[in-house]
């Protein structure tokens, strides 16, 4: 199908090319893209997942996290869908997917480590408007997105941080990410993601 698509339209596809050349973001040291992996019809058992991983469940979609990754701008995401068993895992950076990888093959999951999908945040942009699409990278997400439950502790850590790196966007300066993890009580890798979040969007 996408052959026949550019024989007939050649054009947006010269167009696309050139958007190949625009530098990729960093979040950390890692490049910034959208990874997506499909799993379709994986046996699993419930008990085991819930040693590793956080577990929010909305209708009959599981959203698989890693413990203490759920404050981590990039952190990878997995989504079971019950009505199917099928396994779709997301992250924004290669070190992120690789570890829920890593983390989900322990449990016995016979799963290919490479990603099916690999975009930068550009290039899907660009998709979109050249070719007048909607695209969406993550057909599950929109069931999370709502009525996060975030622990007042958290909440107050969160606020803490926002205090603390404000005025550094605001000047544009670097703060000491390490003494911020100590003084909000946070990881210094969640410290570090919110951080990149920040900074990508300020």
């Amino acid at each position: 199908m996408l052959l026949e698509e550019v024989e007939i339209n050649l054009w947006p596809f010269f167009m696309l090319m050139a958007y190949c050349t625009i530098p990729t973001q960093m979040i950390e040291s890692y490049q910034n893209k959208f990874f997506q992996s499909f799993e379709p019809q994986i046996l699993f058992l419930m008990y085991c997942l819930k040693n590793i991983l956080q577990l929010q469940t909305r209708e009959n979609v599981s959203e698989l996290i890693l413990k203490n990754q759920k404050l981590i701008a990039h952190a990878s995401i997995a989504y079971l869908d019950k009505t199917n068993n099928n396994l779709l895992r997301t992250a924004l950076t290669s070190e992120r997917i690789c570890r829920t990888f890593k983390a989900l093959i322990k449990l016995g999951f016979k799963l290919d480590t490479s990603a099916d999908l690999v975009v930068s945040p550009g290039m899907h942009y660009a998709t979109q408007e050249i070719l007048g699409i909607n695209i969406f990278m993550n057909p599950y997400s929109y069931l999370f997105d709502v009525d996060e439950e975030i622990s007042p502790e958290e909440n107050d850590s969160l606020k803490m941080f926002m205090e603390l790196t404000i005025p550094h966007i605001n000047e544009n300066t670097t703060p000491n990410l390490k003494l911020i993890a100590k003084q909000t009580g946070m990881e210094l890798k969640i410290v570090e993601g919110l951080w990149a979040m920040m900074k990508s969007k300020a």
